[in-house]
């Protein structure tokens, strides 16, 4: 009887412990695994980027840095276009050199000097159309010296059509007699030397391919012209 007692005794008390513990047990349980909603975010954000705002005090350099090389290269400051150079910036060089070679375009000393000063730089580059003015400078005196400094100046525009216009004049200048001092082993070191001047990505173009087929041409002339001298 007593065995039959504590018993009862036990299995109300775990009834009783049920009910009072059984609702905070769900609660927590709930709190737990409750679907919580995604933190609100853009249309456009990156689930694990954060986007990084530009400095404002960055931009504003940049703008000033800009105006200032522009206005100096409109009045004809050869500097600026290092100062560029030394920024990084490509689309800025491009604009101080665009500016620099107009300016240049109705001076012949002016245009001198700016090839010139690119030609004896080792990190300044040239474009199409500075190419195009030396190239027409060149053809009123066509020197060894200013043969080899058009040359440069058209590899360096990275434009590979432009160096083959200036390789088949050179060409030309040389079987008419206009080029008396230059040898035809030299002329051919010149230009293949030149060809390496220009970027990787203009010598893997479509114009670039025809150029190195061109100048395999202009070697098998010279070298055959140079053997029955």
């Amino acid at each position: 009887m007593i065995l039959i007692f504590i018993a009862l005794v036990v299995a109300l008390a775990a009834a009783v412990l049920a009910i009072y513990l059984g609702p905070r047990v769900r609660a927590n349980l709930s709190s737990d695994h409750a679907v919580r909603p995604p933190a609100p975010r853009g249309l456009f954000d990156h689930p694990r980027e954060n986007t990084e705002r530009a400095n404002p005090e960055d931009t504003d350099e940049a703008s000033k840095r800009h105006r200032d090389l522009t206005k100096r290269a409109g009045e004809g400051d050869v500097a600026a276009l290092w100062d560029a150079n030394a920024s990084g910036d490509a689309r800025l060089y491009q604009e101080v050199l665009d500016s620099l070679v107009e300016r240049a375009a109705g001076s012949q000393k002016t245009l001198r000097a700016l090839v010139s000063e690119i030609a004896r730089s080792n990190e300044l580059r040239a474009n199409k159309r500075m190419a195009e003015l030396a190239i027409e400078a060149w053809k009123c005196e066509p020197t060894n010296g200013s043969t080899a400094e058009t040359l440069h100046v058209a590899a360096l525009s990275d434009d590979a059509e432009t160096y083959q216009a200036t390789v088949d004049l050179a060409v030309e200048y040389w079987r008419s007699g206009r080029l008396p001092r230059l040898s035809a082993e030299g002329l051919v070191a010149l230009v293949e030397s030149q060809y390496w001047v220009l970027s990787s990505e203009a010598r893997s173009s479509g114009a670039g391919f025809a150029l190195k087929q061109g100048l395999a041409g202009v070697r098998r002339e010279l070298t055959t012209a140079a053997s029955k001298r």
